[in-house]
């Protein structure tokens, strides 16, 4: 199976763009070099076994830092992890302790937003939704 052009795309946009200021600069730049890592290292993997980009790239839209509830496999990656393992509903994340994490792929009760879209203007109601793969991707005009 093939990455999605969705993923390749949104990681240039992500590489580019400033960070938003819902997140701190820290966590930022671990979020886009974590999915520099996921796409060189698992992206194939993880198409072939059926992950959407909500769950590996969703956020919130106005919280991304404190609903991680909401948050994709990417934002659980600090620098220096690696993903240990993958399966249709599971990443194993090895963190540089060497301990293990399991992130376990949901379907969140609302809908998120690509990280890439974090920089664009706040979702509020009355606004169109672009249309995407993810049913669960919201993403403003």
């Amino acid at each position: 199976m093939t990455v999605p052009t969705e993923w390749i795309e949104g990681l240039e946009k992500l590489r580019s763009m400033p960070r938003p200021v819902a997140v701190n600069l820290r966590l930022w730049q671990h979020v886009v070099e974590a999915a520099g890592y996921f796409m060189e290292d698992w992206s194939t993997r993880a198409a072939a076994l059926g992950w959407d980009t909500a769950a590996i790239f969703g956020c919130s839209a106005s919280a991304p830092m404190d609903r991680l509830d909401l948050a994709g496999l990417v934002w659980f990656l600090d620098i220096g992890d690696e993903i240990a393992a993958m399966s249709e509903t599971t990443a194993v994340i090895r963190k540089r302790s060497g301990a293990t994490q399991t992130f376990r792929r949901t379907r969140p009760f609302e809908p998120v937003i690509c990280t890439w879209d974090l920089g664009e203007d706040s979702p509020t109601e009355g606004r169109k939704s672009r249309e995407s793969k993810d049913p669960l991707l919201k993403r403003d005009l």
